[in-house]
């Protein structure tokens, strides 16, 4: 993935959280500090950090424990990475497609505008449970190129996904969510590496 690339993905991903925050700016009802604390796009707390950076690590390795098992990576976004060299190049994709590409867009899609407005009108456990599954839906593509991967395409972002949610719940920020996204993803990139020649 070129840094091209993982920017396209981020514009892509973050349009709706834009028109949202037109939207409801151009309504003149709310302050440009009130719309990011929607999105969730504020510091967060320390206690929120803290979880984050210590969930780095279980979720680092069940997302490269989950990618050296997979056999298929045709048409996924790890595609890019098998067998390649890890050069500064590669290497440099890599946090590309974690952060820019997928952890901060993705967690500002999911957690920031869809949690964030479902946590607002319902019961965390509901509006949780319900962004965890719209979450799950995009991931069930991977399906179509590797059926036999089910239970971990569905229960590994649903869980993660629950995780996230209360997060951001809890800390108001996707920010916290956004890094552990971000370092998994990069670990699942890094495990599919040619480390050996």
């Amino acid at each position: 993935m070129t840094f091209r690339a993982a920017l396209q993905n981020a514009v892509f991903l973050g349009i709706p959280a834009v028109i949202y925050a037109l939207v409801v700016r151009r309504k003149g009802a709310t302050t440009l500090s009130d719309i990011a604390a929607r999105l969730g796009l504020v510091r967060g707390t320390r206690r929120a950090w803290l979880i984050a950076l210590a969930a780095c690590v279980p979720t680092a390795l069940a997302g490269a424990y989950a990618s050296m098992r997979t056999q298929t990576f045709s048409g996924s976004a790890l595609a890019g990475f098998v067998d390649a060299p890890p050069t500064a190049r590669v290497l440099a994709a890599v946090v590309a497609y974690g952060l820019i590409a997928t952890g901060v867009p993705e967690e500002l899609l999911f957690r920031g505008l869809i949690a964030g407005a479902l946590f607002r009108r319902w019961s965390f456990w509901k509006a949780n449970v319900l962004q965890a599954s719209i979450f799950v839906l995009p991931h069930l593509v991977i399906l179509l190129v590797a059926p036999r991967l089910w239970p971990v395409v569905i229960a590994a972002p649903l869980a993660f996904s629950l995780f996230a949610g209360w997060l951001r719940h809890s800390s108001g920020s996707i920010f916290p969510s956004a890094l552990v996204h971000a370092v998994t993803n990069m670990a699942s990139a890094l495990a599919v590496l040619r480390w050996s020649r």
